[in-house]
């Protein structure tokens, strides 16, 4: 039986973080990040993020990226690519 953790507030996520590296167990990833690909990238690495994130290929996200910029007249999707690319961090 599969269980969903859901987590109601930020301290419950918090705490519960800090009791974990506290006893220095590592069973899940708790935090996992969206990042921008250093390793993975053609533009900003922002398509090669998203697939590291959600575990998919890159050349989808890419090819799909292509796609709605045709589907949106060119404004919409690249607009939000380079905004996203504006907001969320490179890799460390």
């Amino acid at each position: 039986m599969y269980t969903n953790l859901i987590y109601t507030s930020w301290v419950e996520k918090f705490s519960l973080t800090l009791l974990l590296k506290t006893h220095g167990e590592s069973i899940v990833d708790l935090e996992k990040r969206l990042y921008r690909s250093r390793t993975d990238r053609q533009i900003t690495g922002l398509c090669g993020g998203l697939g590291e994130y959600f575990g998919v290929d890159p050349t989808i996200i890419r090819i799909g990226t292509v796609v709605g910029s045709f589907l949106s007249g060119f404004w919409g999707v690249p607009a939000v690519y380079f905004l996203l690319s504006l907001i969320i961090r490179e890799e460390p």
